[in-house]
């Protein structure tokens, strides 16, 4: 049994949910799963240009999906703790072979 979601942390969730709710947002999500990836690795795997990319991380980053770390010349993009189990669980849904 669960105790009932109290409304603001419903109204997060589906903050959550309209922030990942764009295909390419999924996908680079389904790819974050994996591991951090850096903008020209999501470029390679979805096969969208850096613009494109950098503004949806940015929208994913905003609604605290996302969280990133500057190493060298590099930023590397990972899932932000709160996200990470469900988008594991969309992965298994959406992102199966």
């Amino acid at each position: 049994m669960y105790d009932m979601a109290t409304d603001a942390a419903l109204d997060d969730v589906s903050k959550g949910f309209r922030t990942m709710a764009h295909p390419l947002r999924l996908k680079i999500l389904c790819h974050l799963v994996q591991g951090p990836k850096t903008v020209g690795e999501l470029i390679a795997v979805t096969g969208t240009s850096q613009p494109i990319i950098s503004q949806h991380l940015a929208k994913l980053k905003t609604g605290n999906i996302l969280e990133d770390e500057r190493c060298g010349q590099y930023v590397y993009y990972r899932l932000g703790d709160g996200a990470f189990k469900l988008v594991d669980a969309l992965k298994i849904i959406c992102c199966a072979k």
